[in-house]
């Protein structure tokens, strides 16, 4: 762990004057013209409730009550502080005023207060309670290593707040207000280089430090914090920019269209040979470790590595049999020996088994030039999958072969009911055909529902 010194800030010191009054308060109030915040509390006392007014006043400018009178005539104001050490009331007052409409006390310590309106015989009593509150971050500290960033806030605070309630002067209630932080961390620029939508970060929380992990920071950025306590003072600050050390592992599944161009993909499922290829999209890295491990269904052991590269790219098309297989990329950035890796089987081709349904084969056709039901071929939408090869024989009523394809899948394009010797068109009626299959799997297809007869028409 090393220590990020801060830039030079401004301190801000909260001052919060909580201002209570009694029951018998008609329609007088307390005032505070320059206050920062405020809120409102409320207390019991002889079943009767007390509203509690909560003031915030932020540095440089001095703690300050401010009072007039209940119905807008002079009147008598006599201030007194309440001492919480002592837990009394100090006799003396702090401050007189008489036959004056309004009356401020100034420069306040942390302590309670007291103040007495007198018109007449009518007497109005009002407490408050004043708090001076400092915040201040001093340092941020640094631990920055391969798998995460973690920032640590050094700063003065004052974790809890206590206060009495001194409705009743011979046994004060002592009270808790519990000072709660909000941290907001922000970076100058995107630490995930392009990884998440947003150029910042933010991550709130009520402690004193955050932890960026998984992935770590891949860019430099200089980090700000901004500490709010629950009175909404705040402190803010910057680290230095602190350097990126850690690698991102991310690759691409390329897969070739019917022209044979390869682009990316996200549909890692399809039939045999499927072909793919592989670009890095990863992040800091130097070196790059390719490996693709064998199915867990049929050919290979569990697991097995069948095939290992090192470069950033796989140019090279690879050819997959049915299967399930794994694709694990590890890339290392060589400044700060950071390996990253994508996860275990996070990428995974599945290749379909080798499938021929006799509900593909069609039972008629009419090669009348058309463009309708030209051809015999597999159905749409059934076409047999994972196959390595086929072979189809048709023979007319007599037994003759008339037509007859050994080869792949893709490369039949259907019989167009010609005679395969000569090109002659065949005669419209029953023909028979017999067809079998292997499949990239090493399964055979050559039973009777393969067999059948086919009608053409003209």
């Amino acid at each position: 762990m090393f220590t990020m010194y801060i830039k030079p800030f401004l301190i801000i010191v909260v001052v919060i004057a909580l201002a209570l009054f009694t029951s018998n308060l008609l329609h007088g109030q307390m005032v505070n013209t320059n206050a920062d915040y405020s809120t409102i509390m409320y207390d019991s006392h002889n079943g009767e409730t007390t509203e509690t007014y909560i003031y915030a006043f932020y540095s440089p400018k001095p703690a300050s009550l401010k009072a007039k009178s209940v119905d807008g005539n002079a009147a008598d104001f006599e201030w007194y502080r309440f001492d919480q050490k002592a837990r009394a009331l100090i006799a003396t007052p702090i401050k007189t005023e008489q036959n004056v409409l309004t009356s401020e006390v100034n420069n306040l310590l942390e302590d309670g207060y007291l103040l007495r309106i007198i018109q007449g015989e009518t007497i109005d009593t009002f407490r408050s309670w004043v708090f001076l509150d400092t915040i201040k971050i001093e340092e941020i500290y640094s631990d920055n290593n391969c798998n995460y960033l973690r920032l640590t806030v050094k700063a003065q605070y004052r974790p809890n707040y206590y206060w009495y309630n001194f409705i009743d002067l011979e046994s004060p209630q002592l009270r808790l207000i519990q000072n709660n932080f909000r941290m907001e961390w922000s970076a100058s620029d995107d630490i995930r280089a392009g990884l998440q939508a947003s150029n910042a970060w933010q991550n709130v929380t009520a402690s004193l430090a955050t932890t960026i992990d998984d992935p770590a920071p891949l860019k430099e950025a200089e980090y700000s914090v901004t500490m709010t306590n629950i009175f909404n003072n705040k402190a803010a600050t910057s680290t230095q920019k602190i350097p990126y050390l850690a690698v991102y592992a991310d690759f691409e599944v390329l897969r070739p269209n019917d022209a044979d161009v390869y682009s990316p993909t996200t549909d890692y499922k399809g039939e045999a040979l499927y072909k793919v290829k592989f670009n890095s999209k990863s992040i800091n890295a130097d070196e790059y470790t390719w490996q693709g491990y064998g199915d867990q269904l049929i050919n290979f052991e569990k697991d097995k590595v069948i095939w290992m590269e090192t470069s950033k790219n796989i140019d090279n098309e690879k050819e997959y049999r049915p299967g399930e297989y794994p694709v694990v990329l590890t890339v290392k950035k060589n400044s700060s020996g950071c390996i990253a890796a994508t996860p275990n089987k996070g990428t995974i081709l599945l290749v379909e088994p080798s499938k021929l349904d006799p509900e593909s084969i069609p039972n008629a056709f009419s090669p009348n030039g058309d463009g309708h039901n030209d051809y015999f071929k597999f159905v749409t939408g059934r076409e047999p999958v994972s196959l390595e090869y086929v072979d189809i024989k048709i023979f007319n009523r007599t037994g003759l072969l008339v037509y007859k394809y050994n080869g792949l899948v893709k490369n039949w394009n259907g019989w167009d009911g010609r005679f395969k010797s000569d090109g002659g068109e065949c005669e419209t009626g029953v023909y028979y055909y017999i067809i079998k299959a292997q499949g990239w799997d090493n399964i055979t297809y050559s039973d009777k529902s393969l067999t059948g007869f086919l009608h053409l028409f003209r």
